[in-house]
Formats: structure tokens, sequence, C-alpha cells
């Protein structure tokens, strides 16, 4: 059989050329090489169209609404959570205008909104009220950002609504015991003054038959009697005056009558007054005060802070020593109330000073919590500082810290 090269020229598939030189006539002897070309190259999605997919993944698992609109306010896009919040789906809602969704009170709201995304500024956190399909009024806080075209330009705007409703019941629940919380203490202040002033009356009287009744008896087992009945009296009293002070505290109605103070002699003072309380504890006070520490304070709320700690360090110290310690340190005036007692947990140092709080269980020891909450009120007032160090098991020391210069005008009132 002869051979034929046209013929197989002919013969070749028609996704085959012939690849010539370009460069001058081809040789007589020279035959083009057959050369397959795809009819197709497949080079996978852009990086745009990944962009895009990503983008509508995002928006359509997203749980908040996210809503696109034109500047006139026509909705052009809607996800599944604007249904889920709103019960109107994407063929309800796109092509309508975004007042759809506003209660009538809000109407305003889409022109305040569109004109600053129409200005390029982005709206955040914007918390309104949208209707539902049904009617119901759901809060809700929006961010709006300007969409723009690939020149720069806004052309719409892209919309996302989370619902607060939870939120702001919450916040109503909070409101609400926040103000049943304040009723109840003004109940109970107002039961505290009542109390103290109501209770001043029947003691005096009891005081004063107890005093009669003294007078009378000459056998000392009775005596004895009458001064243990005397020291109740004392003690109910002084728990009187305690509540007749929270109340006027509550109340506003705490002053300051600042003068010239000796703060060492006020500390002798008390240690005098508490030490018949110090010995039926079988404790005893000491105090460190050599020199005078003159300061401009109110000496009776000072000498009610000092009795306050070192009627608490009595009663807590374990029958072992108080030591009372006063010093001037520059501008400022120190005073250490130790005792050797079970000492404060640290979880328990600044609860202390609340008003009705105890470091211990009320069955141990009574009271009723408010010998320290009452030193701190007049300590701030002064425009000092109270505290407490303590290691467990090895007794605390309340400190209190004065200006020299006492409050500042008008403190105290």
């Amino acid at each position: 059989m002869s051979h034929n090269p046209e013929a197989e020229d002919a013969e070749a598939p028609s996704s085959t050329v012939s690849v010539r030189s370009i460069a001058g006539p081809a040789a007589p002897e020279a035959k083009a090489s057959p050369v397959a070309v795809p009819r197709s190259i497949d080079i996978g999605p852009s990086e745009d169209e990944i962009n895009a997919r990503r983008y509508e993944a995002i928006v359509e698992s997203s749980d908040d609404a996210i809503i696109s609109k034109a500047l006139d306010g026509t909705i052009t896009s809607w996800n599944p959570a604007a249904e889920r919040l709103f019960g109107y789906t994407a063929d309800e809602m796109i092509g309508k205008p975004i007042s759809v969704l506003m209660p009538e009170e809000r109407h305003d709201d889409m022109e305040a909104i569109l004109g600053r995304i129409r200005r390029g500024e982005r709206v955040a956190h914007y918390e309104t009220v949208r209707v539902s399909k049904t009617g119901r009024k759901i809060p809700v806080s929006l961010s709006v950002s300007p969409v723009r075209d690939a020149s720069g330009r806004v052309v719409g705007a892209a919309k996302i609504a989370r619902d607060i409703s939870e939120r702001r019941r919450s916040e109503a629940d909070r409101e609400r015991l926040l103000h049943e919380a304040q009723q109840g203490m003004q109940l109970r202040d107002i039961f505290l003054s009542v109390a103290g002033h109501e209770l001043r009356t029947p003691l005096n009287a009891l005081r004063l038959q107890l005093y009669n009744l003294g007078q009378a008896v000459d056998a000392p087992a009775h005596r004895a009697a009458v001064e243990r009945a005397e020291a109740q009296v004392d003690r109910l009293g002084l728990l009187t005056d305690r509540l007749l002070d929270v109340a006027r505290m509550a109340a506003g109605g705490f002053t300051l009558d600042p003068k010239p103070t000796d703060l060492s002699l006020l500390a002798h003072d008390a240690a005098a007054r508490l030490r018949e309380e110090a010995v039926r504890a079988s404790a005893r006070i000491v105090v460190s005060a050599p020199e005078p520490v003159i300061g401009r304070w109110d000496p009776t709320a000072i000498d009610q802070v000092i009795t306050n700690l070192l009627s608490n360090a009595i009663k807590f110290g374990s029958g072992r020593p108080v030591a009372v310690a006063v010093r001037g340190s520059g501008d400022f005036a120190r005073v250490e109330v130790r005792d050797q007692g079970p000492g404060v947990p640290e979880a328990d140092r600044q609860r202390i000073f609340e008003r009705f709080e105890r470091g211990v269980s009320e069955r141990s020891y009574g009271g009723f919590g408010l010998g320290l909450w009452i030193a701190h009120q007049i300590v701030a007032a002064h425009a000092g500082r109270i505290g407490v160090e303590s290691s467990a098991g090895a007794g605390a020391v309340f400190y209190f810290e004065l200006p020299l210069a006492g409050p500042p005008e008008g403190e105290g009132g």
C-alpha cells in the first residue's frame, strides 16, 4: 500500500492544528507536527466568587436579622433570621419599604437613619422598636452601614437588627427589685426611728426606778442585783441610740460639729468609760497615746467611733488585753484598736462595714451589726478612711485615719 501524506492530513482530528514557523517559508522536507488544543480550561471560582459565597453563608446562618435596602428605603435582601424575628418571608418583604416594620410613632426613624447613610455615616447600636407581622412590638438594637459601589458612591444600606427583648426584661426586673429594696429600706428606717424614740421613754422611766431601788436597799446581794439590772438598761439605751443614729444617717440628718479636738484624750476617755465592761469580759484595755494629737473633728462623733471599735474588741477579744494606740503622722492622725480574738477572714473585711452585716454568727454574739457601719459613716464624713488588718487566729487591728484639717466645708450634712 502506497504512503499518502496528504490523506493523513485530511484525516487528522479537527482539534489539532499545524504549528508553522513565522520566520520564513518552511523547508520542503519539513513536516508540521499535530498539537492538541483543549476545548476549555477549568480554573475554579475566582476570589470575588469565594468572598461572595462566604458572605452569603454568614448572612444565611446569622442569628441576627440582616437586611439590605436601597436609599429610598426599599428592601433588597432579607435573611432567614429576619424572617424568624419579624415573621415575614423574603418574598413578602423584598421590594417593600422598610417602614412596614416601623410603628407609627417611629416612622421618622427611616428618614433620620437614611439621611446619615446618604452622608456615608454608620449608625451603631441604635435602640428602637419594630413591629412583627403579628403586630407585636419588638425592642431591637440596630447597626446600619452604607453600601458603596465600585466608585465609592453610596448606593444603599446594610442593617443588622438584634432582638433585645430579653435584655429589656432583665433590666425591668432589676429596676423593680431595686425599687422594692429601696421601699423596704425606707420602711425599715421609719421603723428604726419610731422604735428608737418610743423605747427611750420607758427606758428612762426604768432607769429612774432602778436608781430609786438602789438607794432603798442595803443588802450587798440586793445592791449587786440592782447594778446588774442597771447595766442591762444601759445596754438597751446604747442599742436604742444606735437605732436612732442609723435612722438619722439614712434620712440624711447626720451633721458634724467640727472643732479643735484631742484624739489622745478621746481615746483615754473611751477606755476609762469601758473599763468595767472589759473587766466583765476578763479583759483589760491598754492605751498608748503619749502626746496630744489635735485636729479639727466632731468630738462626739469620733468618740463614738473609738467606743464602737473598743466595744467590739472587748466582745471578740477572747478575754485577752485590748490595745489602743493614737499617733499623728504628717497631715493625718491614726487610731488603732488591736484585739487577740479569732480575727477577720479576708472575704469579710469589706462587708463588715456595711449596714446590718456581721463577721460572726449572731447566735454567738449579740448586737445589730451596726457599730462598724456607723463608724464608717462618721469617718467618711470626716474625709478619712477606716479598715481592718487581720490574720486568721491572730486577732485583728481596726484602724481609722483622719486629716488633721478635718472634713471639707459643708461635709457631714
